[in-house]
């Protein structure tokens, strides 16, 4: 995990920044150098020093540049569009000095603390960009430095000298190429873009001022021109057709010709909330319950440093207004969802909307159901504060709440197993289920009951996943029992034994997991607790897993 990320509401890197004891005299030490750096330090309130008109109006036009200088230098990477017009409103020092105040403010992830750490990482990342990336301009100004402040150091670097081969593989259209001097910038996840993000550089002039590649086609002009600057030795090495970007052979969307460019567009903007009401009542805590919701996350440990977690919004149908649309009744939903590390790091921001749709005849019995929405979010182990905003737009109300989120860490090393999805309903995915359809996980559509709560002729699906099991050496497969419990205080009220493991599944080269349908009819109305334990034969490990229920 990378330790510093500004926690910026546009472009943040999701990730904490480590606290030490020397913390605050480096702080201050880190903001004086970067003022000195950028030569446009926050400037003071203005004071009138002389009685001279043409000194006053000289202090007062370099104060001016001193304010414009801030906007435009300073802060230019992270200031909004909305704070940018308030600010040229303002007509006196005294109000501008008041806005940085609380432009840092708003920003602070914990104020209780006497630094900023936000304003600490933000002017951190400059002089690192200032002392790594400067060539003829100031390094904060060069592309790499743009890129760097805005979502923090990348998960790996490549570096590719003059004149090497590049084999660009699957990940970049396939074919090699003789580069210009190159670096490739991998990112996880950037949420506004996606998954496995590269970014490229070059630097055409072999000067060090490297440039943000727009795409395929920019890499192409430069490979090509690269023949200018080769010796005819060298030219004699390669085929001409070595020297021809090709996007051909990749089997990554985002790296097809237009999805570069899209990508390159991206990656000039932050990305944009377009339900900026539902974002303002949860930056002013403005809790209210229009109707009730029940939201949960389910940390999946599918990747080796950070958990995919099913991020769920559950909403009955009979809270919800319906319109009459053609033949169907419809009801829209708009989701905004903040989570904020409890340093205030922002670790993601996005916005969407889902729509539940019943044809007239099938209205009345969807009523008594429920409208799910969900996406996946990924996050390292930690507590994190959940705040999200849920407006039905039909009838225009709004729920805003905010929850805790805890991503429990996966123990090293032994066997483990995720939490457990409550689910209502647990299938194989098929050919016709969509690729893009938010309930696959795997090879498998989980359908959360979100709420936890069961009817009396429901059964209760549950799906989880288990990590590293011993192998039997000869069959090179584990060897795993499982057994369901259902508990009521210190009583147990069912118990299915699966000592095959026939409830447990491959779902993948190296991850198995778990499901079974349990039933709830002889069970009295009333809270439970559903343990779910697995044994492993071969390596002799235990592991169990817990969660709660309700029955009406």
């Amino acid at each position: 995990m990378r330790p510093n990320a500004i926690p910026s509401t546009d472009a943040g890197r999701p990730l904490i920044l480590s606290r030490t004891p020397g913390a605050a005299w480096r702080a201050a030490l880190a903001t004086v150098t970067l003022l000195a750096l950028i030569g446009a330090g926050v400037p003071a309130v203005a004071q009138k020093t002389t009685d001279d008109p043409e000194a006053a109006k000289k202090e007062e036009r370099a104060m001016q540049e001193r304010w414009r200088q801030w906007m435009e230098t300073e802060v230019a990477y992270i200031i909004t569009d909305e704070e940018k017009a308030l600010f040229n409103k303002l007509s006196t020092d005294e109000e501008r000095d008041r806005f940085v105040e609380d432009f840092w403010r708003r920003r602070d992830p914990d104020p209780r603390t006497a630094e900023n750490e936000y304003k600490i990482e933000y002017y951190r990342r400059i002089a690192y960009a200032n002392d790594r990336y400067a060539s003829g301009i100031p390094g904060w100004k060069s592309d790499r430095g743009r890129v760097y402040i805005t979502l923090g150091p990348p998960d790996s670097i490549e570096t590719h000298p003059a004149g090497s081969y590049y084999a660009g593989g699957l990940t970049s259209h396939g074919g090699s190429t003789l580069t210009y001097p190159m670096q490739v910038w991998t990112y996880r996840r950037i949420p506004w873009i996606g998954d496995d993000v590269r970014i490229e550089f070059v630097d055409k002039s072999s000067s060090g001022a490297f440039k943000l590649l727009s795409g395929p086609l920019d890499r192409a002009d430069t490979l090509n021109a690269m023949t200018t600057l080769m010796s005819e030795e060298m030219l004699t090495r390669y085929d001409a057709s070595d020297l021809v970007y090709l996007p051909i052979g990749t089997n990554r969307p985002q790296d097809q010709l237009f999805e570069r460019f899209e990508q390159y567009a991206a990656l000039q903007h932050a990305p944009k909330i377009r339900f900026d009401d539902l974002k303002q009542r949860v930056s002013a805590h403005a809790y209210t319950q229009s109707f009730p919701l029940a939201v949960q996350g389910y940390p999946l440990w599918m990747l080796p440093e950070r958990a995919v977690v099913p991020l769920s919004v559950e909403v009955e149908n009979r809270h919800l207004r319906y319109d009459q649309k053609g033949d169907s009744y419809q009801a829209r939903l708009n989701v905004y969802i903040l989570i904020e590390a409890l340093d205030g790091r922002i670790m993601a921001e996005f916005d969407d909307d889902t729509v539940s749709a019943y044809t007239p005849n099938d209205f009345d019995r969807r009523l008594t159901e429920k409208t799910v929405y969900q996406r996946f979010v990924l996050l390292p182990a930690g507590r994190y504060k959940l705040s999200l905003a849920v407006k039905d737009t039909v009838s225009g109300q709004i729920t805003v709440r905010e929850q805790s989120l805890h991503i429990p860490a996966l123990p090293a090393g032994e066997l483990a197993l995720s939490g457990l999805i409550l689910a209502r309903t647990v299938l194989p995915a098929t050919a016709k289920d969509d690729p893009a359809n938010p309930f696959l996980i795997g090879a498998f559509k989980v359908v959360p009951n979100v709420a936890a709560t069961y009817r009396a002729d429901d059964r209760l699906a549950v799906y989880g996943q288990i990590y590293r099991p011993a192998r039997a050496e000869d069959s090179q497969r584990p060897q795993l029992s499982v057994r369901f419990e259902i508990r009521q205080g210190d009583a147990v009220r069912l118990t299915v034994e699966d000592p095959a493991g026939r409830s447990i599944k491959l779902d993948g080269p190296d991850r198995y997991v778990f499901m079974r349908g349990l039933p709830l009819a002889e069970l009295a109305p009333g809270r439970y607790e559903l343990r779910v334990t697995v044994e492993d034969a071969v390596g002799g490990g235990t592991a169990s897993t817990t969660s709660r229920f309700v029955k009406e």
